[in-house]
């Protein structure tokens, strides 16, 4: 699975370039909690229980 580096580069992606992957473990983990704070639960339409209830 790739982890990307934060904040996205919409410009970049738009241009089909590729997006600056993240290539420390630590860094990956920590932008993916974020990524899980930062989302409510059902927000992710694929995944209903991803995210977090603290927004509710």
């Amino acid at each position: 699975m790739k982890s990307y580096t934060r904040p996205l580069n919409f410009g970049t992606i738009l241009k089909r370039k590729q997006h600056p992957e993240c290539h420390r473990i630590e860094t990956s983990i920590a932008n993916n909690i974020l990524l899980i704070l930062t989302t409510r639960l059902g927000e992710d339409r694929y995944d209903p229980k991803y995210g977090c209830d603290v927004w509710d």
